[in-house]
Protein backbone atom coordinates (compact mmCIF):
# COMPACT_ATOMS: atom_id res chain seq x y z
CA UNK A 1 0.00 0.00 0.00
CA UNK A 2 2.81 2.47 0.81
CA UNK A 3 4.38 1.92 -2.60
CA UNK A 4 1.03 2.48 -4.32
CA UNK A 5 0.59 5.77 -2.46
CA UNK A 6 4.07 6.86 -3.49
CA UNK A 7 3.24 5.98 -7.08
CA UNK A 8 -0.06 7.87 -6.94
CA UNK A 9 1.62 10.88 -5.38
CA UNK A 10 4.35 10.76 -8.00
CA UNK A 11 1.81 10.60 -10.83
CA UNK A 12 -0.04 13.56 -9.29
CA UNK A 13 3.20 15.56 -9.22
CA UNK A 14 3.97 14.64 -12.82
CA UNK A 15 0.45 15.80 -13.80
CA UNK A 16 1.07 19.11 -12.03
CA UNK A 17 4.47 19.44 -13.69
CA UNK A 18 3.09 18.63 -17.13
CA UNK A 19 0.49 21.34 -16.68
CA UNK A 20 3.29 23.85 -16.86
CA UNK A 21 3.80 24.74 -13.23
CA UNK A 22 7.39 23.56 -13.36
CA UNK A 23 7.54 22.09 -16.84
CA UNK A 24 10.23 19.84 -18.17
CA UNK A 25 13.02 22.01 -16.82
CA UNK A 26 13.00 20.65 -13.28
CA UNK A 27 10.94 17.48 -13.81
CA UNK A 28 12.14 14.81 -11.37
CA UNK A 29 13.56 11.60 -12.81
CA UNK A 30 12.85 9.37 -9.81
CA UNK A 31 9.58 9.04 -7.86
CA UNK A 32 11.11 10.19 -4.57
CA UNK A 33 13.13 13.14 -5.85
CA UNK A 34 10.66 15.97 -5.27
CA UNK A 35 9.36 14.54 -2.01
CA UNK A 36 12.90 14.09 -0.74
CA UNK A 37 13.82 17.68 -1.59
CA UNK A 38 10.49 18.96 -0.21
CA UNK A 39 11.34 17.41 3.15
CA UNK A 40 14.72 19.19 3.11
CA UNK A 41 13.10 22.45 2.05
CA UNK A 42 10.52 22.21 4.83
CA UNK A 43 13.19 22.10 7.53
CA UNK A 44 15.47 24.75 5.99
CA UNK A 45 15.13 28.40 6.87
CA UNK A 46 13.40 30.58 4.29
CA UNK A 47 10.39 30.30 2.04
CA UNK A 48 9.80 26.58 1.45
CA UNK A 49 9.03 26.95 -2.27
CA UNK A 50 12.13 29.02 -2.96
CA UNK A 51 14.33 26.66 -0.96
CA UNK A 52 12.83 23.70 -2.87
CA UNK A 53 13.63 25.30 -6.23
CA UNK A 54 17.13 26.14 -5.05
CA UNK A 55 17.67 22.50 -4.00
CA UNK A 56 16.44 21.24 -7.37
CA UNK A 57 18.67 23.76 -9.17
CA UNK A 58 21.70 22.61 -7.13
CA UNK A 59 21.42 18.98 -8.24
CA UNK A 60 24.60 17.78 -9.96
CA UNK A 61 22.79 16.71 -13.13
CA UNK A 62 21.18 20.15 -13.41
CA UNK A 63 24.46 21.98 -12.72
CA UNK A 64 26.14 19.90 -15.46
CA UNK A 65 23.33 20.82 -17.84
CA UNK A 66 23.63 24.50 -16.92
CA UNK A 67 27.39 24.33 -17.57
CA UNK A 68 26.73 22.77 -20.95
CA UNK A 69 28.23 19.34 -20.34
CA UNK A 70 25.05 17.80 -21.81
CA UNK A 71 22.62 18.99 -24.49
CA UNK A 72 19.69 18.19 -22.19
CA UNK A 73 19.14 17.43 -18.53
CA UNK A 74 18.68 13.77 -19.45
CA UNK A 75 22.04 13.76 -21.25
CA UNK A 76 23.72 15.49 -18.30
CA UNK A 77 22.11 12.97 -15.93
CA UNK A 78 23.47 10.09 -18.02
CA UNK A 79 26.92 11.68 -18.03
CA UNK A 80 26.83 11.79 -14.22
CA UNK A 81 25.44 8.24 -13.91
CA UNK A 82 28.24 6.83 -16.05
CA UNK A 83 30.88 8.46 -13.85
CA UNK A 84 32.18 11.08 -16.29
CA UNK A 85 31.79 13.99 -13.84
CA UNK A 86 34.04 14.93 -10.94
CA UNK A 87 33.30 17.26 -8.05
CA UNK A 88 36.37 18.70 -6.35
CA UNK A 89 38.50 16.09 -8.11
CA UNK A 90 36.42 13.09 -6.99
CA UNK A 91 34.17 11.03 -9.24
CA UNK A 92 30.50 11.47 -8.36
CA UNK A 93 27.92 9.27 -10.08
CA UNK A 94 24.82 10.36 -8.15
CA UNK A 95 22.64 12.79 -10.16
CA UNK A 96 20.85 14.05 -7.03
CA UNK A 97 24.16 15.07 -5.39
CA UNK A 98 23.78 18.68 -4.22
CA UNK A 99 26.60 21.01 -5.21
CA UNK A 100 27.80 23.58 -2.68
CA UNK A 101 29.42 26.97 -2.95
CA UNK A 102 32.95 26.90 -4.39
CA UNK A 103 32.62 23.30 -5.66
CA UNK A 104 34.70 22.57 -8.77
CA UNK A 105 32.83 20.53 -11.40
CA UNK A 106 34.65 18.92 -14.30
CA UNK A 107 34.27 16.31 -16.99
CA UNK A 108 36.71 13.42 -16.46
CA UNK A 109 39.49 12.66 -18.92
CA UNK A 110 37.45 9.85 -20.51
CA UNK A 111 34.40 12.10 -20.71
CA UNK A 112 36.25 14.86 -22.55
CA UNK A 113 36.63 12.58 -25.56
CA UNK A 114 32.93 11.75 -25.81
CA UNK A 115 31.26 13.05 -28.94
CA UNK A 116 28.16 14.08 -26.97
CA UNK A 117 30.22 16.23 -24.57
CA UNK A 118 32.08 17.95 -27.42
CA UNK A 119 28.77 18.61 -29.18
CA UNK A 120 27.16 19.96 -26.01
CA UNK A 121 30.08 22.30 -25.29
CA UNK A 122 29.96 23.53 -28.88
CA UNK A 123 26.32 24.44 -28.43
CA UNK A 124 26.98 26.00 -25.01
CA UNK A 125 29.40 28.57 -26.41
CA UNK A 126 26.43 30.26 -28.07
CA UNK A 127 24.51 30.61 -24.77
CA UNK A 128 25.19 32.42 -21.54
CA UNK A 129 25.96 30.64 -18.29
CA UNK A 130 23.75 31.22 -15.25
CA UNK A 131 25.14 33.72 -12.78
CA UNK A 132 25.79 31.21 -9.99
CA UNK A 133 28.21 29.15 -12.13
CA UNK A 134 31.39 29.90 -14.07
CA UNK A 135 32.67 27.82 -16.99
CA UNK A 136 36.11 27.17 -18.43
CA UNK A 137 35.18 25.55 -21.77
CA UNK A 138 38.77 24.61 -22.59
CA UNK A 139 39.07 22.11 -19.70
CA UNK A 140 35.81 21.59 -19.63
CA UNK A 141 35.23 22.55 -16.03
CA UNK A 142 33.15 24.92 -13.97
CA UNK A 143 32.82 26.29 -10.48
CA UNK A 144 29.88 27.06 -8.23
CA UNK A 145 30.41 30.74 -7.47
CA UNK A 146 27.46 30.92 -5.06
CA UNK A 147 24.28 29.04 -4.33
CA UNK A 148 21.36 29.80 -6.65
CA UNK A 149 18.64 32.15 -5.44
CA UNK A 150 15.05 32.32 -6.69
CA UNK A 151 15.98 35.15 -9.07
CA UNK A 152 18.54 32.89 -10.78
CA UNK A 153 15.87 30.42 -11.88
CA UNK A 154 14.54 31.78 -15.13
CA UNK A 155 11.39 29.68 -15.26
CA UNK A 156 7.79 30.77 -14.73
CA UNK A 157 7.03 28.54 -11.76
CA UNK A 158 4.37 28.71 -9.08
CA UNK A 159 6.33 26.89 -6.43
CA UNK A 160 3.54 27.43 -3.89
CA UNK A 161 1.39 24.89 -5.78
CA UNK A 162 4.10 22.25 -5.55
CA UNK A 163 4.59 22.91 -1.83
CA UNK A 164 0.82 22.75 -1.35
CA UNK A 165 0.69 19.36 -3.09
CA UNK A 166 3.42 17.90 -0.86
CA UNK A 167 2.03 19.44 2.32
CA UNK A 168 -1.06 17.26 2.22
Amino acid sequence: PAVALQGQAFRAVIDVLKDGIVGAALRPQEPGDVGFHHADASIAQGVTGEVLLSLLERRLDNACFRLGFGVSRAAARQLVLHGYVTVNGRKVDVPSFLVRGNDALAVSEKGKNLKSVKEALGRRRQKTIVSWLTLDPEKPAGRVVRLPARGDIDLEIKESLIVELYSK
